[in-house]
């Protein structure tokens, strides 16, 4: 096998680091040669440009929206705070100033994203996707920067929202809420439909043991992620009988999907 893997990361930039580890394990593994790039479009994994990618769980979500998508899911990560595998997701807002021209999240493509990159953070939608993006230190001067023009979107935290909602609610009557998703822990891995079996199933394997070497499970816990499992398209579902609510709000929500990892694992 000498075919060179190619890995598009569609995850922030401050990612980028534990991209390039986990490329360089299955490298490794695997003995063949990998290559990292950002990721542009998911086109490149049905022109066959890109063969695997990293992507956040809400760009999943664009993804498998798709009628016919050109990636499946490989695996996932497990947090290191994790009670068990199968855990109901959080809620993310997308958040815009109220007088914003923004009314999907199709817009955002010709945005200025805000994001925050802490442990267990909510990973950007469509992070690559933006016009442009800047980086903010937490979730609350990512609001400030939407607020001031800086950005013109970012995401936080239902929760957290309402929070801020409660405390500051002459802030959150500058913003809108553009949409609610659903979020699980990413990132997601992804292979391009065109990779042989054997093959997708062998950078699997070599992902869901990576935790067991030394040098790349240091890497793995200074992220909070425990280790990844294997996970596959059928997993991820939409949650029709679920109905969210976000504290505080009082205001029923329902999420659009949720990734579910088989319990046996």
């Amino acid at each position: 096998m000498n075919q060179t893997l190619i890995f598009a990361s569609f995850l922030a930039p401050t990612r980028y680091k534990m991209c390039l580890y986990m490329t360089e394990y299955i490298e490794r593994t695997l003995g063949v040669p990998t290559f990292l790039l950002n990721g542009e479009s998911f086109e490149d994994f049905a022109s066959g440009d890109a063969d695997a990618g990293l992507i956040s769980p809400l760009a999943y979500t664009r993804l498998v929206s798709e009628r016919v998508h050109p990636a499946e899911l490989l695996a996932v990560p497990v947090f290191q705070d994790a009670e068990e595998l199968n855990t109901l997701p959080g809620l993310v807002n997308i958040v815009v100033r109220k007088e914003s021209a923004l009314q999907s999240e199709s817009d955002l493509e010709h945005c200025t994203w805000a994001y925050h990159a802490r442990t267990g953070a909510v990973e950007e939608p469509l992070a690559l996707h933006c016009r442009s993006m800047v980086e903010a230190t937490s979730p609350a001067q990512a609001l400030r920067m939407v607020l001031d023009g800086t950005a013109d979107a970012t995401a936080i935290d239902a929760q957290l929202f309402a929070l801020v909602d409660h405390n500051s609610p002459h802030m959150c009557n500058r913003l809108r809420v553009l949409n609610t998703c659903c979020h699980t822990p990413g990132p997601l891995v992804v292979v391009a439909s065109h990779v042989h079996p054997r093959l997708q199933r062998q950078i699997q394997e070599s992902l869901i043991s990576m935790h067991t070497h030394p040098l790349f499970a240091q890497q793995l816990h200074e992220r909070n992620i425990q280790r990844f499992v294997a996970a596959t398209d059928e997993y991820y579902q939409t949650l029709q009988t679920h109905c969210w609510k976000r504290e505080a709000a009082g205001t029923p929500i329902e999420p659009q999907v949720s990734l579910r990892v088989p319990a046996h694992i």
